[in-house]
C-alpha cells in the first residue's frame, strides 16, 4: 500500500475549517436547532474545546487513511487513475458507510431527515475533498 503521508496530513487538516464553516455559517443554526443543541452566552474557552477537535482530528486520520487505502486499492486492482478514482471512492465509502449509519439514526432515534441531510451533506463534501487530495 503506498500512501501519500503529506496527502494523509492535507486530508485531517482540511477536516477542521470544513467542519468550521458547513457547522457554523452554513448550516449552523439549524443544525443546533435540529439536534437540541443551545449557544451558550460566553464563548467556550479552548480548553473547552481542544477535547472535540483532538477527537475529530483522530476520527479525520481514521477517514482519510481509509480512503487512501481504498484508493491505493482501487488503483492497484483495477487499473484506475486520475481525479475520478479519489471521487468515485469518496462516494461509494460515502453511501456504503454514511448513508445507512445515518439513516439508522432516522430511524431508530427520529432524529430528522434535514438533520440526516445536513451530517450526510457533510461527509460527503469531506470524502470528496479527501478522494480528489489523494489523487493529485
Amino acid at each position: 500500500m503506498n500512501i501519500n503521508y503529506w496527502a494523509l496530513l492535507v486530508s485531517i487538516v482540511v477536516s477542521v475549517p470544513l467542519g468550521m464553516l458547513w457547522y457554523g455559517p452554513l448550516f449552523g443554526k439549524p443544525w443546533m436547532k435540529l439536534s437540541g443543541i443551545t449557544m451558550p452566552e460566553v464563548k467556550p474557552s479552548m480548553s473547552v474545546m481542544i477535547k472535540p477537535v483532538i477527537i475529530s482530528l483522530i476520527g479525520a486520520l481514521f477517514l482519510a487513511f481509509s480512503i487512501a487505502n481504498s484508493i491505493s486499492i482501487g488503483k492497484t486492482l483495477y487499473h484506475l487513475s486520475g481525479l475520478t478514482v479519489g471521487l468515485q471512492v469518496a462516494f461509494f465509502n460515502w453511501l456504503g458507510y454514511v448513508v445507512p449509519v445515518n439513516l439508522s439514526f432516522v430511524a431508530w432515534e427520529g432524529k430528522s431527515w434535514k438533520l440526516f441531510f445536513i451530517h450526510t451533506g457533510y461527509w460527503l463534501v469531506l470524502l470528496g475533498i479527501m478522494g480528489l487530495i489523494f489523487t493529485f
